[in-house]
């Protein structure tokens, strides 16, 4: 009897045993850990948002195009704001989905050189991923 055991279960225990679909549980499990992560940050982020005064020095936009290939090759851009201040460093001009705001490319037009801001201002900088302080509003102070 090459297939029994010496311990009495024989062979058909082990087709007997409850089986664990681990690879579901560890999709449920990664879903929940994202989930998690993504209201960990939105947290932190909004944890940052402040009032600031700040002088501007000037400002510039980069344009980063990226395209596909294939048979049907398509060229996709990303526009990203940078409104350099004396005094709260480097902010970033961006559209914010959470915050339902939408006009990242009006609020960097009415920002000018050499004139002083009353900014909203949410975010931290982060060297590593080139993160910038995001400017939700920017009203100028006469």
């Amino acid at each position: 009897m090459p297939n029994s055991r010496r311990n009495g279960y024989g062979s058909s225990y082990q087709s007997r045993r409850r089986r664990i679909n681990w690879g579901a549980w560890g999709i449920v499990g990664v879903v929940i850990l994202v989930i998690a992560g993504i209201v960990g940050y939105q947290v932190l982020y909004s944890t940052t948002q402040h009032t600031e005064s700040c002088q501007v020095t000037g400002k510039d936009r980069s344009i980063k195009l990226s395209s596909s290939g294939g048979d049907h090759p398509t060229t996709t851009s990303t526009t990203d704001y940078r409104v350099y201040t004396s005094n709260c460093g480097t902010l970033s001009v961006s559209d914010d989905f959470f915050r339902g705001k939408f006009n990242s490319s009006d609020t960097y037009g009415q920002i000018r050189e050499d004139r002083t801001y009353q900014m909203e201002i949410i975010g931290f900088r982060n060297g590593f991923f080139s993160i910038f302080p995001n400017i939700l509003s920017a009203q100028e102070i006469k």
